[in-house]
């Protein structure tokens, strides 16, 4: 297989689900405070639980939150640990990969999104957390155990540092959006016109791109504490914190993988 293009394929696969993550999309428009930029990714207009009705209290709802995500990082993991070997040498083509991680992510975001029920949604979940799997698990492949280790754990403090600063600075991350969304699309912008016609992808990159995922973090997490305590808004934030923790992981990864 060659690495490169699968880097790349991977990668943008990933930009492509976080450019229409739904929870994102669900977490504008609707809260009466004008648009901060992720709800015009043309995904539709979705609207999230905004009354008090199925109300649980602000630290059922965080837990929830964070449950969900350690779930989807726990499944990853195994896919990676106990798949890892079996899932690069099944996909051979990366065509095959590309339209197997899209049918799940894009079918998973539907019943996100679609669902009444939060079983159901976290159903959902499940289907974006096994094809966010699959690109790990192919991805991490073609990285040294200690570089993968040391990614996770940067990842891990990176995330819990936006948490805290979301906590702290919610006004301030609320405001970001529109900034987030534009810095982002011009980075998949330079990506494709990088790959397309050097057939590189530079460090900085990944380095800009992680900065914007951990400003999303933030920004997820200062949305999600504004939105009414139910457990279907748990799913939906917790799916949209954990595209964007996955998309810190892989680019740290590049960082990390680039500099040993």
């Amino acid at each position: 297989m060659d690495f490169n293009n699968q880097s790349r394929n991977s990668n943008g696969a990933l930009y492509e689900s976080v450019m229409s993550n739904p929870a994102r999309n669900q977490a504008q428009g609707n809260y009466g405070q004008g648009n901060y930029g992720q709800a015009n990714y043309g995904q539709g207009n979705y609207s999230y639980t905004t009354v008090e009705e199925g109300s649980i209290s602000r630290r059922t709802y965080n837990f929830i939150i964070g449950l969900i995500i350690l779930w989807g990082v726990g499944v990853d993991t195994f896919i990676c640990w106990y798949f890892k070997d079996t899932l690069v040498n099944t996909f051979s083509s990366n065509w095959v990969y590309i339209l197997i991680y899209l049918g799940l992510v894009i079918g998973g975001m539907v019943i996100v999104n679609a669902a009444k029920s939060p079983a159901l949604s976290f159903l959902g979940y499940n289907l974006i957390v096994v094809g966010f799997g699959i690109t790990l698990a192919m991805v991490v492949e073609y990285y040294a155990p200690a570089v993968v280790t040391e990614a996770f754990l940067v990842t891990a403090i990176v995330t819990g540092l936006m948490l805290l600063l979301g906590t702290l600075w919610q006004e301030m991350f609320k405001k970001i959006g529109r900034i987030l969304l534009v810095a982002l699309i011009g980075v998949v912008i330079t990506e494709a016109i990088m790959i397309l016609i050097t057939g590189t992808y530079p460090t900085w990159i990944s380095v800009v791109s992680a900065l914007l995922f951990s400003g999303f973090i933030g920004y997820d997490w200062a949305k999600a504490q504004e939105a009414t305590a139910t457990p279907k808004n748990a799913v939906l934030f917790a799916t949209s914190l954990y595209v964007d923790i996955v998309n810190l992981f892989l680019n740290i990864l590049r960082i990390v993988g680039n500099n040993k």
